[in-house]
């Protein structure tokens, strides 16, 4: 048998119809494209085992096993297909909940519904709360008013040497004794200087040294 550039060295002398050629151009082209993109021909066979297994399924439905084939051969991963009948399956390239492909905007399925995990309810997982006066930035909870990293929006960052009070970045000091660093009081407290001792005023319990803010003051 000629090989495939033995018989193009022949058409090109006019010894082969030209469809034939054009035949065995195009099967030279496919197999040396295959080769750049290290896809043998067994990756396509492998495929097709895939998604004959995986179409299986839909025989006793009653569904098209062969429409189910064709989409399933035109997704890059069988585990990427979505769907519970042939009409419906997709090929989802985020979050498949309950049969359902999920918005871009919705990364979780909580309760087989497609849930955005950077909301306060649903922060970074399924029923992870933020606390009261806290934002869900990149599925963490923060607060911005103090956050370097989300410093009063989300994504925003202060300079180094900066602190965020009131969700503003600034250069401020605990040492000052000015109150300028969201302290809650002077040079201790507020998330940024360091924790108040007994007997100085406190908003919640982490501005004082003994973890317990009472009535304003730590005791």
């Amino acid at each position: 048998m000629d090989h495939p550039f033995d018989k193009l060295a022949k058409t090109l002398a006019g010894a082969m119809p030209r469809r034939e050629a054009l035949w065995c151009l195009g099967g030279m082209l496919g197999v040396a494209l295959l080769g750049a993109l290290g896809l043998p021909a067994k990756a396509h066979a492998d495929s097709q085992a895939a998604c004959n297994k995986f179409c299986s399924q839909f025989k006793a439905t009653g569904n098209d096993v062969k429409v189910c084939k064709a989409k399933c051969l035109l997704c890059p991963s069988v585990s990427m297909l979505c769907g519970f009948t042939v009409d419906a399956l997709v090929c989802c390239t985020g979050t498949c909940c309950d049969g359902v492909c999920c918005p871009a905007a919705a990364q979780g399925c909580c309760s087989n519904v497609c849930t955005d995990l950077n909301g306060v309810g649903n922060c970074g997982a399924c029923g992870q709360a933020c606390g009261m006066g806290q934002a869900c930035c990149s599925g963490a909870c923060v607060y911005l008013n103090t956050d370097v990293n989300n410093c009063g929006t989300c994504g925003v960052k202060c300079s180094p040497g900066q602190s965020c009070v009131n969700g503003i970045c600034r250069t401020c000091s605990c040492s000052n004794m000015v109150m300028d660093c969201n302290e809650t009081d002077k040079g201790c407290g507020g998330g940024i200087c360091a924790p108040c001792a007994s007997g100085l005023r406190c908003l919640v319990d982490s501005d004082c040294v003994s973890g317990m803010c009472l009535m304003g003051i730590c005791r």
